[in-house]
């Protein structure tokens, strides 16, 4: 899953560098090839990736997805750091600048991955009770 997951955010935003459809763009009936990850897909697979990279680029980064393009970015951006895939990292940084993400907005989002990370880290070190855990968050949340 986590690899799927990275996948995603790799291929698509690379793409997004060129000729893919991006926010508010009708998709094409027969949108181009990834230019990055196209060459790269077998070729039985090329014809669905096309597509494939086109739309999921559309709903995830486009200005009209659910989370607006630019918090798309910063999302990517934290998980590109997370999963500590230097390609992503390069890739998200210059689309979410690209987005309209401030410098401020970027050190958030990865201050946020650095903080997932420290906790994740503590937890799983200490091999912290998941049913403690779960009591704790409920409490925290009242529910």
């Amino acid at each position: 899953m986590k690899a799927v997951i990275a996948a995603a955010f790799l291929a698509l935003p690379l793409a997004a560098l060129n000729a893919v459809p991006v926010a508010g763009e009708e998709q094409a009936a027969d949108p181009p090839e990834n230019p990055i990850f196209g060459p790269l897909y077998p070729e039985g697979s090329k014809e669905t990736m096309r597509h494939f990279d086109a739309g999921i680029n559309q709903e995830l980064y486009g200005a009209d997805g659910v989370l607006g393009a630019k918090n798309a970015r910063l999302m990517a951006i934290a998980t590109s750091a997370a999963i500590k895939c230097e390609y992503c990292v390069m890739a998200q940084n210059r689309l979410a600048r690209a987005a309209g993400a401030t410098e401020e907005e970027i050190r958030t989002a990865l201050l946020l991955a650095a903080d997932l990370q420290f906790r994740s880290t503590m937890l799983y070190g200490h091999e912290y009770s998941e049913e403690l855990l779960e009591a704790q968050i409920k409490q925290m949340t009242g529910g």
